[in-house]
């Protein structure tokens, strides 16, 4: 068919309309998805979890009070406190810098190692792993079967551990890397080990280290709204989240890129009139485009704002959901306004 018969059955609106509903919808979209992408960036710098720790860097020998109240801006009592608390964890001054290297070498077998893979640089969270021993392993083992371990259980558990090799332990943590950037990763001394010893307020850290602070929230409004990181690998609500990460990136790759084509149809329609559906529909768009960034480079979503009251909270969500609900509700909002006006006419 040709392209000129096919653009007359998708585009039904005159030349004037149509540059206005395209630029319209450029803008709002843009706008959206410029600041949901600034504010997740924000928030992966700046909030921290057990599981997405800050780094930071040591300049020079100091306390780890001394830095954590240099870099958090605390008093001492406040830096004490945190530490104490098991806030702080400090990485050990060697990088594990072998790619072949043996998870678990013959005859160690620790009770969990514990990883930190800095795949987007030591400035950056890194993600975190853990790699349980013999006994841990089994016990999971156990729990699949829901009976007895036989010895082919054991032979086969034992054989998992003694074939791992450091590159299986990073893309098992950070599934996004390839096996090459993997190795080069562990080479350029990317992956460090947590030290297992609590650190202690008045330990004295040197210069080149790095600290990892697992908690940074920012509140906004007490017993109300603040600001804390989360990572939604699967859609509102974490629908899918439990699915493997090939499955999610190729279902929700799909479905955006269907969802964004059907918006795009209805958008660049809407008559010269109707001005409540665009912006609802560049708003949707500016949403949609700003996830969809997030799962085509890490396979999750960022969210960060957290709304609650007591125990109770509201699923944590970004400025990107913003604009998706927003959107819907002009959608609705201009629905009902419609059938309004066709009633009085």
């Amino acid at each position: 068919m040709p392209r000129e018969s096919i653009l007359r059955r998708v585009i039904k609106v005159d030349g004037q309309t149509l540059r206005r509903n395209v630029m319209v919808l450029s803008l709002l979209a843009l706008i959206v998805v410029v600041f949901d992408q600034w504010t997740k960036r924000w928030a992966d710098y700046n909030l921290a979890t057990r599981r997405h720790p800050i780094p930071f860097l040591v300049d020079s020998t100091s306390t780890a009070e001394a830095v954590v109240q240099d870099k958090l801006g605390m008093d001492e009592a406040e830096a004490k406190a945190f530490i104490n608390e098991g806030f702080v964890v400090r990485l050990a001054k060697a990088p594990l810098t072998d790619p072949d290297a043996k998870a678990y070498p013959a005859g160690r077998r620790p009770l969990a190692r514990v990883l930190y893979v800095f795949h987007n640089g030591t400035t950056r969270s890194p993600r975190l792993g853990f790699f349980y021993h013999r006994d841990v392993r089994l016990s999971e083992v156990k729990a699949e079967k829901g009976g007895k371990l036989t010895s082919e259980d054991r032979a086969r558990v034992d054989e998992e551990l003694s074939t791992r090799t450091l590159v299986d332990l990073v893309r098992e943590f950070a599934p996004q890397v390839s096996a090459d950037g993997a190795r080069q990763m562990i080479k350029e001394g990317r992956v460090l080990a947590a030290l297992t010893k609590q650190l202690r307020s008045d330990d004295i850290i040197a210069g080149g280290e790095i600290l990892l602070v697992q908690r940074k929230n920012v509140t906004i409004i007490p017993g109300f709204l603040r600001f804390t990181y989360a990572e939604n690998p699967g859609a509102a609500w974490s629908f899918l989240a439990t699915a493997s990460p090939k499955f999610r990136y190729w279902f929700f790759t799909v479905i955006s890129i269907i969802a964004v084509t059907f918006l795009l149809a209805l958008a660049i329609n809407v008559t010269h009139d109707k001005r409540l559906p665009l912006t609802a529909y560049g708003l949707i768009l500016g949403g949609a485009v700003g996830n969809f960034i997030d799962r085509q480079t890490t396979n999750y979503v960022i969210d960060f704002v957290d709304m609650y009251v007591g125990s109770s909270h509201w699923p944590t969500y970004n400025i990107a959901d913003v604009g998706i609900s927003v959107g819907v509700a002009l959608l609705l909002l201009a629905m009902i306004l419609e059938r309004k006006n066709q009633k009085t006419a």
